[in-house]
């Protein structure tokens, strides 16, 4: 059974996440990989995610996954209830995913039923191929992976934050390119998509 919140922004849409759950958070494992700010400027970036998580009273673990060794990241993903991957650049997220065998993991989690929320970066790894986002992204940063290949666990391509003040350009550009060629689903950072199992919600 998959179970995924994707969306542009958390601290936008933590309302939305919280009626798809219906359930108490408080106490629950989330695992947060904020890996994919390593390689931006992201200040204030990990505090804003801290105090939406402090709020939903969830146990947090924070695992930088170009940090950590194979074994303390399949104990760390596997020993959650929900796992987060935070926004940031969308190639390097990939690249140390792949480098990590970490995208392998997390889709035999999502496929055994563990709930996975992606913020931009982390909704987009999620597509066949990220390749469409470099108008929005910068793939030099990432100079080890060698292909484009996401982790495939959708078959549409999640396209974050129309209507940004700061991205919104480039969203539109991207949108331009490949409105007739992909299967983008556009997203505000208010927006945000549910897919359980095969069924497919714009929230």
């Amino acid at each position: 059974m998959r179970k995924l919140f994707l969306c542009s922004s958390l601290a936008d849409s933590v309302h939305l996440f919280r009626q798809i759950v219906g359930e108490t958070l408080k106490g629950k494992k989330l695992t947060l990989i904020p890996t994919a700010a390593n390689v931006e400027d992201a200040s204030g970036f990990e505090e804003d995610e801290q105090d939406i998580l402090s709020k939903l009273e969830m146990a947090v673990t924070i695992l930088d996954v170009s940090k950590e060794s194979r074994e303390q990241i399949a104990h760390t993903i596997r020993d959650a209830d929900y796992i987060y991957l935070s926004g940031g650049n969308t190639f390097y997220l990939l690249q140390e995913l792949k480098r990590h065998q970490v995208d392998r993991l997390l889709i035999e989690e999502i496929n055994a039923g563990k709930f996975v929320i992606g913020e931009s970066a982390g909704a987009i790894v999620m597509a066949p191929d990220i390749a469409y986002i470099m108008p929005m992204d910068d793939e030099t940063k990432a100079p080890l992976l060698e292909t484009y290949e996401g982790l495939g666990v959708v078959d549409f391509y999640p396209l974050p934050h129309m209507e940004n003040v700061y991205l919104n350009e480039y969203a539109e550009q991207i949108m331009a390119m490949y409105d007739d060629k992909l299967n983008l689903v556009p997203l505000t950072d208010q927006q945000a998509i549910y897919v359980e199992n095969d069924q497919i919600e714009i929230l």
